[in-house]
C-alpha cells in the first residue's frame, strides 16, 4: 500500500457516522502504525524562526524546516493534500517531504502540535550564479525572485511590469537616414562625373536642349531630342 492511500484509509477509518469530521487522534493512531517516520522534537537544536508557523532547525549535520500546524479537520486535510503533492512531484527544485514531529505543551489547556519536517531550502544545492555581463535591473530582479521567502518574491505581473521597464531603458542608436541618402547622392555623384570625364563624355545641359519629346512616361522615360 502507497503512503498516500495508507493516509487516506486512516481518514476513512476515523471519519464519523456523517462522513465529515476526523478524529483527534487519527495522525498519532497512524505515527503509531509506523506509516510515517516520526522525529523527536527535543532532538533539533538550533531553532530559529522563518516566518509564521515556520522555523529552521538543525539535526546532527542537516538543517531541516519546521512547519507548524493546528489539528482541526480543514487543516488536516490540507496536510494530507500537500504531502500527496509531494508524493506526485519529485524535483531536485520541490522541498522534500521527510516526516512528522510534535512539540509537547506544558500545559493541559493546550493541545499538542504537530508539525511537518520538511527540506530546508538552503540544505541543497546552491542557486544559479548570476553572469558578470547581466545589466544591473535584470539580476536585482533575478535576486527578488529568488528569495527564500514565497511571499516577499514578486508575482508575475510584477515581474512583467519591470521587464517593460527595462526593455524601454535600452533605447536604440538614431539612424539618420536623411544624412545617409544625402551622403549616398554626393559619393553617386562624384562616381558619375568622374565616369564622364575619364571617357571624354560630352556632357549637354538639358535646358540646352530643343523640343524635347517624351518617348515615354514614368520614371524610366527617354526624352527624343
Amino acid at each position: 500500500m502507497s503512503f498516500i492511500k495508507s493516509v487516506k484509509s486512516v481518514f476513512r477509518r476515523k471519519k464519523n457516522k456523517n462522513g465529515t469530521k476526523i478524529g483527534r487522534n487519527w495522525l498519532k493512531n497512524f505515527i503509531i502504525e509506523k506509516q510515517i517516520k516520526y522525529y523527536e522534537y527535543s532532538d533539533f537544536k538550533n531553532v530559529t524562526f522563518i516566518r509564521e508557523n515556520v522555523v529552521r532547525a538543525n539535526l546532527k549535520d542537516d538543517s531541516f524546516a519546521l512547519r507548524f500546524f493546528n489539528n482541526d479537520d480543514a487543516t488536516l486535510r490540507e496536510i494530507v493534500r500537500e504531502i500527496e503533492l509531494h508524493e506526485k512531484i519529485v524535483h531536485e527544485n520541490i522541498l522534500q517531504f521527510y516526516g512528522i514531529t510534535k512539540k509537547e505543551t506544558d500545559t493541559i489547556y493546550q493541545m499538542n502540535k504537530y508539525i511537518l519536517v520538511m527540506e530546508h531550502a538552503n540544505s541543497g544545492g546552491q542557486r544559479e550564479t548570476i553572469v558578470n555581463s547581466t545589466p544591473i535591473g535584470y539580476s536585482e530582479l533575478y535576486n527578488e525572485c529568488w528569495k527564500l521567502e514565497p511571499d516577499e518574491r514578486p508575482d508575475m505581473q510584477r515581474i512583467v511590469s519591470i521587464l517593460r521597464t527595462l526593455i524601454n531603458k535600452f533605447e536604440l542608436p538614431k539612424i539618420s537616414v536623411i544624412e545617409d541618402n544625402e551622403e549616398i547622392k554626393n559619393d553617386t555623384s562624384q562616381f558619375v562625373k568622374k565616369f564622364l570625364k575619364d571617357n571624354n563624355v560630352n556632357i549637354i545641359p538639358f535646358n540646352e536642349l530643343e523640343n524635347p519629346v517624351p518617348l515615354c512616361e514614368g520614371e524610366t522615360c527617354i526624352q527624343k531630342i
